[in-house]
């Protein structure tokens, strides 16, 4: 597996766009992008046009993941010949922190039934499956059923 991080600066006014260049100096797999900004959806879909990898997994800012992630997930994803892999998000607050399991259980293949559930809650942000991140996605399904994000939605949704 080639890893492959594509970072876009969407026209940051602090020092984010030469962080980024440092860090691409560091590793060869880091391809940096600088645009005027346009919105974090905008951002997205630079990235994904520049993806070449069979899975596609968004991280902003403030999210954190482990080291082992990606790996884990393509491991789970091509072992299990998957398109989708998801896993518990851990939000943290100023005095506690929540993990959310988007799914409960041990990891398996959906039944036709929790397929319908999962398309019923896709647009539920609070159900934590809209959301991009703490998932992969096979690129071939998000480029074949012509899914990118709505340039229009400026104030953060995913």
């Amino acid at each position: 597996m080639q890893s492959e991080f594509i970072l876009v600066d969407d026209g940051s006014s602090d020092n984010s766009g030469q962080i980024c260049e440092e860090y691409a100096k560091k590793d060869s797999r880091m391809i940096v992008i600088h645009q005027e900004n346009k919105g974090l959806s905008a951002a997205r879909n630079t990235a994904f046009s520049l993806a070449r990898g069979s899975y596609i997994m968004f991280l902003d800012g403030d999210d954190y993941i482990e080291p082992q992630t990606c790996a884990l997930a393509w491991e789970i994803a091509d072992e299990k010949n998957v398109d989708v892999v998801f896993w518990n998000i851990q939000t943290e607050y100023a005095h506690s922190s929540t993990i959310t399991k988007p799914f409960t259980g041990e990891s398996k293949g959906l039944t036709p039934e929790e397929v319908n559930n999962l398309q019923k809650n896709v647009l539920d942000f609070n159900a934590k499956i809209a959301q991009v991140f703490a998932k992969i996605v096979n690129r071939e399904i998000l480029i074949n059923n012509k899914i990118f994000h709505e340039e229009e939605l400026r104030q953060g949704a995913e």
